[in-house]
């Protein structure tokens, strides 16, 4: 079951944020360090990938494209890691926002929106582990003797056909000799494991917040078709909701006084019925007061999503459309 809230406990797990969330000092320090390190240890790595193009991807176009390629994801995942870390507070917020906040009136609904969820991360994580398998793949292909020698003129290492997942160049250091390409190898191991997670988490954040936003108003827009309609449960029980987010609802609306109940039976009725149809409506404004303000809390700390989260209110009116409303 994949939310914002478990997202963000892989963040954690992964060292790629730093919640600040335990109560002991000694863990928040392991914590600090463990994020802290990854993070050092990405921004190493990059530099190298940047020495290495400075000095030696230049000779040779292709390779120039490639390595400027890998550059700019590795760029991209070192922002989000530095951007999130710094809006950790904003990310938090948000996940327990939509814990606590966010209606599960709708259990079918609220099923779908954590199977598409889970379809969505496992897709992303699937499609960056290939990726980067197949990179480290590829480094047990034999190369053909022309391949060879382009490498030999372009990286001037003194083991050639010995290649790493990816190219990097660390100063004084050649690479390709025993001890050096082992441990680069290794790390070049460890990094990439984090890349999958950290990659596959980042990308999958933003899609797995707006399934589960576009499923609150689907119920949403569920009450607001039954306006000014009575009210049953699946057994075709006349109900009325006293909490349309935690779905609370009873059966009998009021009880008349004994003895008056052929003289106010039905003025009472009807008096109370406005009462709580003022009361009904109250709530699907507050409940969509709840995601305006969810909205609007990502537009305003959350930057980065900014474009994506102006969609939330054409969501409502897809839905309503389909309602036929």
């Amino acid at each position: 079951m994949v939310t914002v809230s478990y997202i963000c406990t892989l963040f954690e797990r992964f060292g790629m944020i730093n919640f600040h969330q335990y109560g002991s000092k000694w863990r928040h320090n392991v914590q600090k360090v463990y994020t802290y390190g990854l993070f050092w240890l990405f921004v190493v790595r990059g530099s190298c990938q940047c020495y290495n193009v400075v000095t030696r991807a230049t000779r040779y176009l292709p390779e120039l494209i490639q390595v400027l390629l890998e550059m700019t994801i590795l760029a991209f995942i070192i922002y989000i890691a530095y951007f999130f870390q710094k809006g950790h507070e904003q990310l938090t917020f948000l996940s327990h926002f939509m814990d606590n906040v966010f209606s599960k009136a709708d259990r079918s609904i609220i099923q779908k929106c954590h199977r598409y969820s889970n379809m969505a991360c496992l897709a992303f994580f699937a499609a960056v582990s290939l990726a980067v398998v197949g990179s480290f793949l590829e480094t047990f292909i034999p190369l053909s003797k022309s391949e060879l020698d382009i490498r030999r003129k372009v990286y001037r290492t003194k083991y050639p056909e010995r290649r790493l997942p990816y190219n990097m160049r660390i100063p004084f250091v050649d690479e390709s000799e025993s001890w050096a390409y082992e441990t680069i190898y290794v790390i070049d191991m460890i990094v990439m494991f984090y890349f999958i997670w950290w990659v596959s988490l980042s990308v999958s954040l933003v899609p797995v917040m707006i399934i589960h936003v576009k499923g609150q108003y689907e119920i949403l827009c569920k009450y607001i078709c039954i306006v000014g309609k009575p009210h049953a449960d699946s057994y075709g029980n006349n109900i009325f909701y006293s909490n349309i987010v935690r779905n609370e609802c009873y059966i009998k609306l009021y009880t008349a006084p004994r003895g008056k109940k052929k003289l106010i039976s039905r003025t009472e009725r009807l008096l109370r019925r406005k009462k709580y149809e003022q009361n009904y409506l109250r709530q699907i404004i507050e409940f969509h007061k709840h995601l305006v303000t969810f909205q609007k809390k990502v537009s305003d700390e959350l930057f980065f999503f900014q474009v994506i989260f102006k969609h939330f209110n054409f969501i409502l009116f897809k839905q309503l459309y389909l309602y036929k409303i």
